[in-house]
């Protein structure tokens, strides 16, 4: 599994330093400020998710961890970190930003993202704490 979550973290980095270009376009022509800061959000919130997600990766490698718990915690940061990417860029796209359940399509989506985001890697870093507790000191 540990190999599974360093892919996906390299994926979910790449799709947050791409996310600078058009940050980076926002800011260079003088776009509205919600428009440049939605894409400040994907750039910085994409790269710390696919750090997190490679340390958590990197974790269970030098742990050698196995098991139900192991897995589980890296199937549900793996769908955490695609639920941020997935609401982050769509929300940037669209100017929507996802703090209700309310309004367009698009809305609803970036913030059904979010919440899948936030308690997916909730639970994983719960679950990698106690798998850190149980493999503390080697």
């Amino acid at each position: 599994m540990s190999g599974l979550l360093l892919f996906h973290g390299a994926v979910v980095l790449l799709i947050g330093l791409l996310a600078g270009a058009p940050y980076g376009r926002a800011l260079a022509s003088g776009a509205a400020l919600p428009r440049a800061e939605a894409w400040r959000a994907a750039h910085t919130g994409l790269v710390g998710t696919g750090v997190m997600t490679l340390v958590f990766g990197l974790m269970l490698r030098q742990w050698h961890a196995e098991g139900a718990a192991a897995n589980a915690a890296a199937v549900i940061a793996i769908v955490a970190a695609y639920a941020f990417s997935a609401a982050m860029i769509l929300a940037a796209v669209s100017g929507q930003r996802g703090l209700s359940a309310a309004g367009p399509l698009a809305n609803r989506l970036v913030f059904a993202g979010y919440v899948l985001g936030v308690l997916g890697s909730l639970t994983a870093a719960a679950g990698f704490v106690l798998l850190a507790w149980q493999y503390r000191g080697g």
